[in-house]
């Protein structure tokens, strides 16, 4: 028998419009108007990731297919509203066989 299906997400990471990678030190100091870049990658051992989606502050964000450049990691780019202070990050992956996780 083959052996079982494995996926998994991986560390969600943040970086300015130039791909510089940010603290979250350097996150708190942003203000209204910026944008962010999240990513997130993941591993299988079979199959593929066709896309991924975000949820920041409690809102599910369009599917994305864009990936940071020179990687498997997708990215979502967020403006920062008027009065956010504080951010709340999750991702999902869409696996090819698996579908979202």
């Amino acid at each position: 028998t083959p052996p079982p299906l494995i996926a998994a997400c991986q560390l969600i990471k943040m970086f300015d419009e130039n791909w510089n990678a940010l603290t979250l030190n350097e996150l708190a100091t942003f203000t209204a108007g910026r944008k962010v870049r999240f990513t997130v990658g993941g591993t299988t051992n079979n199959g593929t990731f066709d896309k991924a989606r975000f949820t920041i502050n409690g809102t599910l964000r369009a599917e994305v297919t864009n990936k940071r450049p020179n990687t498997d990691e997708y990215f979502d780019e967020f403006t920062i509203p008027t009065g956010t202070t504080t951010f709340s990050v999750n991702a999902q992956l869409h696996h090819s066989t698996l579908g979202w996780f």
